[in-house]
């Protein structure tokens, strides 16, 4: 996994999980348009896209994500969204106790928590 950064960490923070064939970053920009205000996105390229080396599982791709959220301090989550393979991940990250989501989008339907 490769962690792109987007804004400011003060921001409320919004996690982008892409779906198979595409990246973090390619997801970002194709999102960037709708984003209204400021706010600190992490979109990671997940195994075998964009950045990062290849894929192990979602699992190994879960916990790299997890690590680098504590070892930043980001437990508070205003928005997580996971399609495809992201789905994987981001369903991890709605349950983890450590984390608050205010909100999460999987495969294009919309979960409020």
């Amino acid at each position: 996994m490769f962690i792109n950064e987007f804004g400011g960490r003060d921001n409320p923070t919004i996690i982008l999980l892409a779906p198979m064939m595409v990246s973090g970053s390619d997801l970002y920009n194709l999102m960037k348009p709708n984003f209204k205000g400021d706010y600190h996105i992490i979109a990671p390229d997940q195994g075998g896209h964009g950045k990062a080396d290849g894929y192990h599982s979602a699992e190994e791709e879960y916990q790299t994500l997890r690590s680098f959220l504590l070892e930043i301090g980001c437990t508070e989550i205003s928005l997580v969204y996971g399609a495809s393979l992201g789905v994987a991940v981001a369903y991890r990250l709605f349950f983890d106790p450590e984390f608050h989501v205010g909100r999460a989008w999987f495969d294009g339907s919309p979960k409020v928590i």
